[in-house]
Protein backbone atom coordinates (compact mmCIF):
# COMPACT_ATOMS: atom_id res chain seq x y z
CA UNK A 1 0.00 0.00 0.00
CA UNK A 2 1.28 3.54 -1.33
CA UNK A 3 1.89 6.75 1.47
CA UNK A 4 -1.08 8.48 -0.55
CA UNK A 5 -3.64 5.74 -0.33
CA UNK A 6 -1.89 5.04 3.45
CA UNK A 7 -3.13 9.10 3.91
CA UNK A 8 -6.46 8.87 1.86
CA UNK A 9 -7.46 5.67 4.69
CA UNK A 10 -5.95 7.03 8.02
CA UNK A 11 -5.95 10.26 7.54
CA UNK A 12 -3.78 12.29 9.83
CA UNK A 13 -4.37 15.78 8.88
CA UNK A 14 -6.67 18.25 10.91
CA UNK A 15 -8.18 19.61 7.47
CA UNK A 16 -8.90 16.27 6.17
CA UNK A 17 -10.44 14.83 8.57
CA UNK A 18 -12.51 17.63 9.21
CA UNK A 19 -13.75 17.25 5.02
CA UNK A 20 -14.35 13.36 5.98
CA UNK A 21 -16.56 14.29 8.46
CA UNK A 22 -18.24 17.18 6.94
CA UNK A 23 -18.77 14.55 3.80
CA UNK A 24 -20.38 12.18 6.42
CA UNK A 25 -22.81 14.88 7.86
CA UNK A 26 -24.07 16.41 4.83
CA UNK A 27 -24.65 12.94 2.55
CA UNK A 28 -26.62 11.59 5.80
CA UNK A 29 -28.23 14.87 5.96
CA UNK A 30 -29.26 14.47 2.33
CA UNK A 31 -30.07 11.41 2.78
CA UNK A 32 -32.54 12.38 5.57
CA UNK A 33 -34.00 15.17 3.81
CA UNK A 34 -34.47 14.66 0.24
CA UNK A 35 -35.54 10.69 0.77
CA UNK A 36 -34.96 8.23 -2.87
CA UNK A 37 -34.12 4.83 -3.69
CA UNK A 38 -30.15 5.73 -4.46
CA UNK A 39 -29.96 8.01 -0.94
CA UNK A 40 -31.86 5.08 1.13
CA UNK A 41 -28.65 2.96 -0.75
CA UNK A 42 -25.82 5.71 0.13
CA UNK A 43 -26.99 6.02 3.74
CA UNK A 44 -25.83 2.30 4.53
CA UNK A 45 -22.27 3.72 3.62
CA UNK A 46 -22.68 7.23 4.39
CA UNK A 47 -20.57 7.32 7.66
CA UNK A 48 -17.57 5.58 6.09
CA UNK A 49 -15.33 8.71 5.82
CA UNK A 50 -16.09 9.51 9.59
CA UNK A 51 -15.66 6.08 10.23
CA UNK A 52 -12.12 6.49 8.88
CA UNK A 53 -12.11 9.69 11.21
CA UNK A 54 -12.57 7.81 14.04
CA UNK A 55 -10.28 4.63 13.74
CA UNK A 56 -7.36 6.91 12.43
CA UNK A 57 -7.62 8.80 16.30
CA UNK A 58 -8.20 5.98 18.11
CA UNK A 59 -4.27 4.79 16.15
CA UNK A 60 -2.80 8.13 16.50
CA UNK A 61 -3.45 8.57 19.86
CA UNK A 62 -6.86 9.42 21.77
CA UNK A 63 -7.66 12.90 22.54
CA UNK A 64 -10.60 13.94 24.62
CA UNK A 65 -10.97 16.99 22.32
CA UNK A 66 -10.75 14.93 19.13
CA UNK A 67 -13.82 12.72 20.05
CA UNK A 68 -15.87 15.53 21.64
CA UNK A 69 -15.51 18.31 18.25
CA UNK A 70 -15.36 15.31 15.71
CA UNK A 71 -18.63 13.68 17.24
CA UNK A 72 -20.06 17.64 17.37
CA UNK A 73 -19.46 18.68 13.58
CA UNK A 74 -20.86 14.79 12.49
CA UNK A 75 -23.78 15.98 13.65
CA UNK A 76 -23.82 19.55 13.13
CA UNK A 77 -22.96 19.85 9.38
CA UNK A 78 -25.99 16.88 8.87
CA UNK A 79 -28.63 18.75 10.76
CA UNK A 80 -27.45 22.19 8.45
CA UNK A 81 -29.10 20.21 5.85
CA UNK A 82 -32.12 18.84 7.87
CA UNK A 83 -33.12 22.29 9.25
CA UNK A 84 -32.04 24.18 5.96
CA UNK A 85 -36.09 24.49 5.37
CA UNK A 86 -36.53 27.43 8.23
CA UNK A 87 -35.51 29.54 5.40
CA UNK A 88 -39.00 29.26 3.90
CA UNK A 89 -40.10 31.38 7.49
CA UNK A 90 -38.68 33.93 6.12
CA UNK A 91 -39.96 37.21 6.18
CA UNK A 92 -42.02 36.00 9.02
CA UNK A 93 -44.50 38.57 8.14
CA UNK A 94 -47.20 37.08 10.36
CA UNK A 95 -45.42 37.97 13.35
CA UNK A 96 -45.06 41.72 12.50
CA UNK A 97 -41.00 42.04 12.95
CA UNK A 98 -38.55 44.06 11.09
CA UNK A 99 -37.08 41.72 7.87
CA UNK A 100 -33.93 41.77 9.80
CA UNK A 101 -35.03 40.69 12.53
CA UNK A 102 -36.89 37.89 10.95
CA UNK A 103 -33.25 37.08 8.98
CA UNK A 104 -31.93 36.97 12.75
CA UNK A 105 -34.48 34.54 13.90
CA UNK A 106 -34.54 32.25 10.42
CA UNK A 107 -30.45 31.98 11.03
CA UNK A 108 -30.96 31.21 14.83
CA UNK A 109 -33.01 28.79 13.90
CA UNK A 110 -31.08 26.65 11.50
CA UNK A 111 -27.78 27.24 13.71
CA UNK A 112 -28.73 26.82 17.21
CA UNK A 113 -31.17 23.61 16.33
CA UNK A 114 -28.27 22.01 14.43
CA UNK A 115 -26.09 23.35 17.86
CA UNK A 116 -28.53 21.30 19.99
CA UNK A 117 -28.05 18.15 18.13
CA UNK A 118 -24.80 18.62 17.84
CA UNK A 119 -24.16 19.13 21.82
CA UNK A 120 -26.08 15.82 22.52
CA UNK A 121 -23.37 14.65 19.77
CA UNK A 122 -20.53 15.42 21.43
CA UNK A 123 -21.35 14.58 25.00
CA UNK A 124 -22.26 11.03 23.45
CA UNK A 125 -19.09 11.08 21.58
CA UNK A 126 -17.11 11.45 24.91
CA UNK A 127 -18.88 8.33 26.28
CA UNK A 128 -17.34 6.56 23.13
CA UNK A 129 -13.90 7.03 23.89
CA UNK A 130 -14.61 6.27 27.49
CA UNK A 131 -15.88 2.86 26.11
CA UNK A 132 -13.48 2.69 23.45
CA UNK A 133 -10.48 2.92 25.96
CA UNK A 134 -11.64 -0.18 27.77
CA UNK A 135 -9.38 -3.42 27.82
CA UNK A 136 -12.22 -5.34 26.49
CA UNK A 137 -12.83 -3.23 23.29
CA UNK A 138 -9.14 -2.62 22.55
CA UNK A 139 -8.51 -6.42 22.92
CA UNK A 140 -11.35 -6.95 20.37
CA UNK A 141 -11.72 -3.80 17.86
CA UNK A 142 -14.76 -5.81 15.90
CA UNK A 143 -16.79 -4.19 19.06
CA UNK A 144 -15.67 -0.82 17.83
CA UNK A 145 -18.18 -0.16 15.03
CA UNK A 146 -20.76 -2.02 17.42
CA UNK A 147 -20.00 1.09 19.71
CA UNK A 148 -20.06 3.49 17.56
CA UNK A 149 -23.33 2.29 16.37
CA UNK A 150 -25.64 2.04 19.49
CA UNK A 151 -23.86 5.42 20.81
CA UNK A 152 -25.35 6.77 17.58
CA UNK A 153 -28.39 5.12 18.50
CA UNK A 154 -28.36 6.57 22.18
CA UNK A 155 -27.75 9.95 20.52
CA UNK A 156 -31.00 10.52 18.38
CA UNK A 157 -32.88 8.69 21.68
CA UNK A 158 -31.39 11.26 23.60
CA UNK A 159 -32.84 13.90 21.65
CA UNK A 160 -36.59 13.02 22.50
CA UNK A 161 -35.81 13.49 26.22
CA UNK A 162 -35.80 17.45 26.52
CA UNK A 163 -37.81 19.93 24.88
CA UNK A 164 -34.52 21.12 23.37
CA UNK A 165 -34.11 18.18 21.65
CA UNK A 166 -35.42 17.53 18.71
CA UNK A 167 -35.85 14.21 17.15
CA UNK A 168 -36.21 15.59 12.97
CA UNK A 169 -33.14 14.20 11.80
CA UNK A 170 -33.67 10.06 12.41
CA UNK A 171 -31.41 7.79 10.02
CA UNK A 172 -34.57 5.55 9.59
CA UNK A 173 -36.44 9.00 7.67
CA UNK A 174 -34.00 7.91 4.92
CA UNK A 175 -35.14 4.68 4.33
CA UNK A 176 -38.77 5.50 3.51
CA UNK A 177 -39.28 6.12 -0.21
CA UNK A 178 -41.85 5.20 -2.91
CA UNK A 179 -40.94 1.93 -2.35
CA UNK A 180 -42.04 -0.84 0.07
CA UNK A 181 -40.58 0.20 3.05
CA UNK A 182 -38.79 -3.25 3.37
CA UNK A 183 -35.24 -1.95 5.63
CA UNK A 184 -37.07 0.16 7.38
CA UNK A 185 -39.92 -2.35 9.01
CA UNK A 186 -38.07 -4.46 11.45
CA UNK A 187 -38.77 -1.05 13.39
CA UNK A 188 -42.31 -2.43 14.18
CA UNK A 189 -40.54 -5.37 15.86
CA UNK A 190 -37.22 -3.04 17.39
CA UNK A 191 -38.04 0.12 16.96
CA UNK A 192 -36.61 3.07 14.40
CA UNK A 193 -33.37 3.32 16.57
CA UNK A 194 -32.98 -0.33 15.10
CA UNK A 195 -32.28 1.02 11.90
CA UNK A 196 -30.08 3.53 12.78
CA UNK A 197 -28.03 0.93 14.57
CA UNK A 198 -27.56 -0.97 11.89
CA UNK A 199 -27.11 1.63 9.24
CA UNK A 200 -24.09 3.10 11.07
CA UNK A 201 -22.56 -0.27 12.15
CA UNK A 202 -22.23 -1.29 8.44
CA UNK A 203 -20.89 1.80 7.57
CA UNK A 204 -18.03 1.57 10.21
CA UNK A 205 -17.40 -2.36 9.98
CA UNK A 206 -16.98 -1.44 6.22
CA UNK A 207 -14.69 1.37 7.34
CA UNK A 208 -12.87 -0.92 9.51
CA UNK A 209 -12.31 -3.67 6.70
CA UNK A 210 -10.43 -0.76 4.91
CA UNK A 211 -8.56 0.54 7.42
CA UNK A 212 -7.10 -2.76 8.75
CA UNK A 213 -6.91 -4.09 5.33
CA UNK A 214 -9.20 -7.14 6.64
CA UNK A 215 -11.99 -7.34 4.37
CA UNK A 216 -13.55 -11.16 5.12
CA UNK A 217 -14.99 -11.17 8.82
CA UNK A 218 -15.77 -7.32 8.80
CA UNK A 219 -17.04 -7.69 5.13
CA UNK A 220 -19.87 -10.75 5.92
CA UNK A 221 -20.89 -9.17 8.96
CA UNK A 222 -21.92 -5.80 7.39
CA UNK A 223 -23.36 -7.47 4.57
CA UNK A 224 -25.30 -9.92 6.91
CA UNK A 225 -26.38 -7.17 9.02
CA UNK A 226 -27.96 -5.59 5.99
CA UNK A 227 -29.63 -8.63 4.25
CA UNK A 228 -31.14 -9.79 8.19
CA UNK A 229 -32.53 -6.28 8.71
CA UNK A 230 -34.13 -7.20 4.76
CA UNK A 231 -35.37 -9.94 5.67
CA UNK A 232 -37.45 -9.01 8.73
CA UNK A 233 -38.79 -6.41 6.64
CA UNK A 234 -39.65 -8.36 3.99
CA UNK A 235 -41.64 -11.25 6.70
CA UNK A 236 -43.11 -8.39 8.35
CA UNK A 237 -44.33 -6.89 4.90
CA UNK A 238 -45.52 -9.58 3.23
CA UNK A 239 -47.20 -11.86 6.94
CA UNK A 240 -50.89 -10.16 6.30
CA UNK A 241 -51.91 -8.50 8.93
CA UNK A 242 -54.89 -9.96 11.48
CA UNK A 243 -57.90 -7.27 10.45
CA UNK A 244 -60.72 -7.36 12.58
CA UNK A 245 -62.39 -4.06 10.99
CA UNK A 246 -61.92 -1.95 7.96
CA UNK A 247 -63.62 1.88 8.30
CA UNK A 248 -63.63 4.67 5.88
CA UNK A 249 -61.57 7.50 6.47
CA UNK A 250 -61.38 10.88 5.18
CA UNK A 251 -58.74 13.59 5.98
CA UNK A 252 -59.56 17.12 5.65
CA UNK A 253 -57.31 20.02 3.93
CA UNK A 254 -58.50 23.21 3.89
CA UNK A 255 -55.16 24.80 2.71
CA UNK A 256 -55.65 27.90 4.92
CA UNK A 257 -52.63 29.71 5.82
CA UNK A 258 -51.86 30.45 9.34
CA UNK A 259 -52.05 34.22 8.13
CA UNK A 260 -54.97 34.38 7.12
CA UNK A 261 -56.70 31.71 9.75
CA UNK A 262 -55.60 34.04 12.10
CA UNK A 263 -57.30 36.65 10.58
CA UNK A 264 -60.03 37.58 12.63
CA UNK A 265 -61.98 38.61 9.09
CA UNK A 266 -61.38 34.92 7.66
CA UNK A 267 -62.15 32.81 10.95
CA UNK A 268 -65.93 32.31 9.27
CA UNK A 269 -64.26 31.40 5.98
CA UNK A 270 -62.17 28.80 7.46
CA UNK A 271 -65.07 27.26 9.12
CA UNK A 272 -67.16 26.91 6.04
CA UNK A 273 -64.69 25.42 4.21
CA UNK A 274 -64.20 22.77 6.27
CA UNK A 275 -67.69 22.50 6.66
CA UNK A 276 -68.35 21.97 2.63
CA UNK A 277 -65.68 19.77 2.48
CA UNK A 278 -66.82 17.27 5.70
CA UNK A 279 -70.13 17.21 3.81
CA UNK A 280 -68.45 16.27 0.40
CA UNK A 281 -66.64 13.36 2.26
CA UNK A 282 -69.71 12.48 4.87
CA UNK A 283 -71.55 12.03 1.42
CA UNK A 284 -69.32 9.68 -0.09
CA UNK A 285 -69.92 7.54 3.13
CA UNK A 286 -67.11 8.63 5.32
CA UNK A 287 -67.41 6.95 8.81
CA UNK A 288 -64.32 9.03 10.58
CA UNK A 289 -63.73 12.64 9.10
CA UNK A 290 -60.22 14.35 10.60
CA UNK A 291 -59.96 18.37 10.90
CA UNK A 292 -56.93 19.34 10.70
CA UNK A 293 -54.74 21.31 13.96
CA UNK A 294 -56.59 24.38 14.67
CA UNK A 295 -59.49 24.40 11.97
CA UNK A 296 -61.11 26.48 14.32
CA UNK A 297 -59.94 28.99 16.85
CA UNK A 298 -62.67 28.94 19.01
CA UNK A 299 -65.21 26.03 19.83
CA UNK A 300 -68.29 27.98 20.03
CA UNK A 301 -72.37 26.69 20.79
CA UNK A 302 -73.20 27.73 16.64
CA UNK A 303 -70.13 25.56 15.60
CA UNK A 304 -71.26 22.65 17.55
CA UNK A 305 -74.93 22.70 16.79
CA UNK A 306 -74.30 22.78 13.27
CA UNK A 307 -71.40 19.82 13.45
CA UNK A 308 -73.81 17.81 15.44
CA UNK A 309 -76.50 18.18 12.93
CA UNK A 310 -74.60 17.20 10.21
CA UNK A 311 -72.68 14.34 12.13
CA UNK A 312 -76.10 12.92 12.88
CA UNK A 313 -77.33 13.64 9.51
CA UNK A 314 -74.63 11.06 7.42
CA UNK A 315 -73.86 9.14 10.74
CA UNK A 316 -70.17 10.00 10.35
CA UNK A 317 -67.70 10.71 13.78
CA UNK A 318 -66.12 14.05 13.29
CA UNK A 319 -62.51 14.71 15.26
CA UNK A 320 -61.85 18.57 15.23
CA UNK A 321 -58.67 20.40 15.97
CA UNK A 322 -59.41 23.84 17.84
CA UNK A 323 -58.25 26.47 20.74
CA UNK A 324 -60.34 26.40 23.82
CA UNK A 325 -59.54 27.70 27.18
CA UNK A 326 -59.72 26.18 30.73
CA UNK A 327 -59.45 28.88 33.35
CA UNK A 328 -58.35 31.36 30.63
CA UNK A 329 -55.36 29.08 30.14
CA UNK A 330 -55.07 28.66 26.76
CA UNK A 331 -55.34 24.67 24.75
CA UNK A 332 -54.57 23.10 21.37
CA UNK A 333 -57.08 20.33 21.93
CA UNK A 334 -58.66 17.73 19.82
CA UNK A 335 -62.79 17.09 20.29
CA UNK A 336 -65.01 14.31 19.03
CA UNK A 337 -68.72 14.42 17.94
CA UNK A 338 -69.86 11.29 17.41
CA UNK A 339 -72.37 9.88 14.96
CA UNK A 340 -75.49 10.58 17.11
CA UNK A 341 -74.08 13.89 17.15
CA UNK A 342 -73.21 14.37 20.83
CA UNK A 343 -70.12 15.55 21.75
CA UNK A 344 -67.72 13.05 23.31
CA UNK A 345 -65.92 14.27 27.21
CA UNK A 346 -62.88 13.30 25.94
CA UNK A 347 -60.16 15.97 24.85
CA UNK A 348 -57.11 15.63 23.75
CA UNK A 349 -54.76 18.19 24.91
CA UNK A 350 -51.58 18.57 22.76
CA UNK A 351 -48.85 16.76 25.06
CA UNK A 352 -45.30 18.28 23.25
CA UNK A 353 -45.56 21.78 22.79
CA UNK A 354 -43.34 24.00 20.21
CA UNK A 355 -40.73 26.21 21.62
CA UNK A 356 -41.26 29.55 20.69
CA UNK A 357 -44.25 28.72 18.61
CA UNK A 358 -46.63 27.91 21.63
CA UNK A 359 -45.34 28.32 24.52
CA UNK A 360 -41.62 30.13 25.06
CA UNK A 361 -38.98 28.78 27.65
CA UNK A 362 -37.10 30.74 29.94
CA UNK A 363 -39.43 33.48 28.57
CA UNK A 364 -37.57 36.33 30.56
CA UNK A 365 -33.78 35.29 29.63
CA UNK A 366 -35.55 34.87 25.86
CA UNK A 367 -36.53 38.77 26.24
CA UNK A 368 -33.11 39.77 27.82
CA UNK A 369 -30.86 38.24 24.98
CA UNK A 370 -33.10 38.32 21.40
CA UNK A 371 -36.87 39.79 22.08
CA UNK A 372 -38.16 38.50 18.18
CA UNK A 373 -37.72 34.86 19.22
CA UNK A 374 -40.66 35.31 21.93
CA UNK A 375 -43.09 36.84 19.31
CA UNK A 376 -42.39 33.71 16.71
CA UNK A 377 -46.31 32.62 18.04
CA UNK A 378 -49.36 34.00 17.47
CA UNK A 379 -51.31 33.93 20.92
CA UNK A 380 -49.39 36.50 23.52
CA UNK A 381 -49.67 33.90 26.28
CA UNK A 382 -48.06 30.47 26.29
CA UNK A 383 -50.45 27.57 25.97
CA UNK A 384 -50.75 25.07 28.70
CA UNK A 385 -49.65 21.16 28.14
CA UNK A 386 -51.20 18.23 27.90
CA UNK A 387 -51.12 14.78 29.82
CA UNK A 388 -52.03 11.53 28.57
CA UNK A 389 -53.36 9.63 25.36
CA UNK A 390 -56.92 10.15 26.22
CA UNK A 391 -58.07 7.92 23.82
CA UNK A 392 -61.70 8.69 21.53
CA UNK A 393 -63.70 5.56 21.33
CA UNK A 394 -66.40 5.28 18.40
CA UNK A 395 -68.88 2.49 17.27
CA UNK A 396 -68.54 0.88 13.74
CA UNK A 397 -70.60 -1.59 12.73
CA UNK A 398 -71.02 -2.78 16.93
CA UNK A 399 -67.83 -2.97 17.72
CA UNK A 400 -65.82 -0.09 19.31
CA UNK A 401 -63.04 1.66 17.57
CA UNK A 402 -60.65 3.56 20.08
CA UNK A 403 -58.48 6.05 18.42
CA UNK A 404 -55.57 7.85 19.97
CA UNK A 405 -54.85 11.73 18.77
CA UNK A 406 -52.08 13.48 18.20
CA UNK A 407 -51.30 17.10 17.45
CA UNK A 408 -48.66 18.41 14.55
CA UNK A 409 -44.92 18.21 17.18
CA UNK A 410 -46.46 15.39 18.67
CA UNK A 411 -46.00 12.86 16.23
CA UNK A 412 -42.59 13.30 16.00
CA UNK A 413 -41.79 11.79 19.88
CA UNK A 414 -42.49 8.09 19.22
CA UNK A 415 -42.90 7.67 23.00
CA UNK A 416 -46.60 9.25 22.83
CA UNK A 417 -47.45 6.77 20.22
CA UNK A 418 -46.46 4.23 21.96
CA UNK A 419 -48.74 5.26 24.72
CA UNK A 420 -51.28 5.77 22.57
CA UNK A 421 -50.77 1.97 21.14
CA UNK A 422 -50.27 0.64 24.95
CA UNK A 423 -53.75 2.48 26.10
CA UNK A 424 -55.57 0.46 23.24
CA UNK A 425 -55.46 2.36 20.54
CA UNK A 426 -56.66 1.14 17.17
CA UNK A 427 -55.77 3.64 14.96
CA UNK A 428 -53.91 7.19 15.14
CA UNK A 429 -55.04 10.58 13.93
CA UNK A 430 -52.59 13.06 13.08
CA UNK A 431 -54.24 16.48 12.96
CA UNK A 432 -51.41 19.07 12.13
CA UNK A 433 -50.71 22.92 10.76
CA UNK A 434 -47.77 22.85 8.31
CA UNK A 435 -48.92 26.00 6.68
CA UNK A 436 -45.65 27.72 8.16
CA UNK A 437 -43.42 25.53 6.02
CA UNK A 438 -45.05 25.77 2.85
CA UNK A 439 -44.17 23.88 0.06
CA UNK A 440 -40.51 23.09 1.67
CA UNK A 441 -39.03 19.55 2.66
CA UNK A 442 -40.07 20.23 6.42
CA UNK A 443 -43.77 19.59 5.04
CA UNK A 444 -42.11 15.96 2.97
CA UNK A 445 -40.22 15.50 6.24
CA UNK A 446 -43.29 15.41 8.74
CA UNK A 447 -45.51 13.47 6.69
CA UNK A 448 -42.55 10.84 6.89
CA UNK A 449 -42.36 10.38 10.44
CA UNK A 450 -45.94 9.75 10.59
CA UNK A 451 -45.28 6.91 8.52
CA UNK A 452 -42.62 5.88 11.06
CA UNK A 453 -44.85 6.22 13.93
CA UNK A 454 -47.09 3.86 11.85
CA UNK A 455 -44.48 0.94 11.20
CA UNK A 456 -43.39 1.34 14.91
CA UNK A 457 -47.28 0.87 16.08
CA UNK A 458 -48.09 -1.92 13.43
CA UNK A 459 -51.13 1.03 13.47
CA UNK A 460 -52.68 2.53 10.40
CA UNK A 461 -52.23 6.59 10.85
CA UNK A 462 -54.44 9.01 9.17
CA UNK A 463 -53.27 12.18 8.73
CA UNK A 464 -55.05 15.81 8.23
CA UNK A 465 -53.23 18.67 7.33
CA UNK A 466 -54.36 22.13 7.45
CA UNK A 467 -52.36 23.02 4.08
CA UNK A 468 -50.65 19.43 3.50
CA UNK A 469 -49.31 16.81 3.61
CA UNK A 470 -52.78 15.34 4.68
CA UNK A 471 -52.08 11.26 3.84
CA UNK A 472 -53.94 7.71 4.66
CA UNK A 473 -50.77 4.90 6.28
CA UNK A 474 -51.37 1.50 6.38
CA UNK A 475 -49.45 -0.12 9.51
CA UNK A 476 -46.63 -1.33 7.21
CA UNK A 477 -45.85 2.95 6.35
CA UNK A 478 -47.43 2.89 2.97
CA UNK A 479 -49.38 5.75 1.91
CA UNK A 480 -52.98 4.53 0.64
CA UNK A 481 -53.63 8.23 -0.56
CA UNK A 482 -52.63 11.40 0.08
CA UNK A 483 -53.00 15.35 -1.27
CA UNK A 484 -50.06 17.19 -2.07
CA UNK A 485 -49.45 20.75 -0.41
CA UNK A 486 -51.00 23.84 -0.88
CA UNK A 487 -54.37 22.06 -2.17
CA UNK A 488 -58.12 22.62 -1.51
CA UNK A 489 -59.38 19.01 -0.38
CA UNK A 490 -60.01 15.59 1.02
CA UNK A 491 -58.34 12.14 0.84
CA UNK A 492 -60.56 9.45 1.86
CA UNK A 493 -60.29 5.77 1.51
CA UNK A 494 -61.03 2.44 3.37
CA UNK A 495 -58.62 1.90 6.31
CA UNK A 496 -57.81 -1.90 7.34
CA UNK A 497 -57.73 -1.62 11.46
CA UNK A 498 -55.37 -4.64 12.79
CA UNK A 499 -56.12 -6.23 16.10
CA UNK A 500 -53.92 -4.13 18.24
CA UNK A 501 -51.20 -6.41 20.19
CA UNK A 502 -49.86 -2.97 21.96
CA UNK A 503 -46.61 -5.19 22.43
CA UNK A 504 -44.28 -3.29 19.73
CA UNK A 505 -42.96 -1.09 23.16
CA UNK A 506 -41.64 -3.63 24.23
CA UNK A 507 -38.27 -5.14 22.27
CA UNK A 508 -37.79 -1.53 21.29
CA UNK A 509 -37.37 -0.48 24.85
CA UNK A 510 -35.21 -3.30 25.36
CA UNK A 511 -33.23 -2.43 22.51
CA UNK A 512 -32.33 1.01 23.78
CA UNK A 513 -31.55 -0.33 27.21
CA UNK A 514 -28.86 -3.09 25.71
CA UNK A 515 -27.57 -0.15 23.98
CA UNK A 516 -26.99 1.83 27.21
CA UNK A 517 -25.46 -1.16 29.09
CA UNK A 518 -23.44 -2.09 26.14
CA UNK A 519 -21.84 1.47 26.16
CA UNK A 520 -21.83 2.58 29.41
CA UNK A 521 -20.19 -0.62 30.57
CA UNK A 522 -17.18 -0.46 28.59
CA UNK A 523 -17.31 3.33 29.31
CA UNK A 524 -17.48 2.61 33.22
CA UNK A 525 -14.41 0.14 32.72
CA UNK A 526 -12.62 2.81 31.27
CA UNK A 527 -13.25 5.07 33.56
CA UNK A 528 -12.06 2.22 36.50
CA UNK A 529 -9.16 1.78 34.14
CA UNK A 530 -7.94 5.44 34.21
CA UNK A 531 -8.38 5.87 38.12
CA UNK A 532 -6.39 2.99 38.72
CA UNK A 533 -3.59 3.98 36.58
CA UNK A 534 -3.62 7.43 37.80
CA UNK A 535 -3.61 6.83 41.46
CA UNK A 536 -0.29 4.30 40.38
Amino acid sequence: MNDRVKKIICPENSWVRFAYLTVSGLLSGICITFPSVLGAILEWISFIPAALVFYSVLKSGIKTKSFFWGSFWLIYSQNLIVYHWFVSFYPLEFTGMSKLAAAGVVVIAILGLSLLAAIFGGVIGLVLLLASKSELAQKYPILYPFLASVSYALCEWIRTQFWFGVPWSRLALGQLTDLPPLTVLSASVFGSYFVTFLIVAVSFLFAQAIFLGKFKIRTVIALSLALINIAIGTLVYFIPSEEHETIKVAVIQGNISSRDKWDTGNRRSSYDIHMDLTREAAAEGADLIIWSETALLSFGTTHKTEMSLLCKEYETNLIIGCLDDVNLQPRNILRLIDSNGELSETVYVKQHLVPFGEYVPMRELVMFLFPPLAEIGMLSEDLVFGEGSNLFSIEHNGKNIDIGGLICFDSIYESLAYQSAADGADLLCVSTNDSWFEDSRAVYMHCEQSRLRAIENRLPVVRSANTGISALITDKGEVIDSLDPLLEGYVIADIPISENTSTSRIPSTLFIVLCSAFLLIPAGCGIYGFMIKKRR
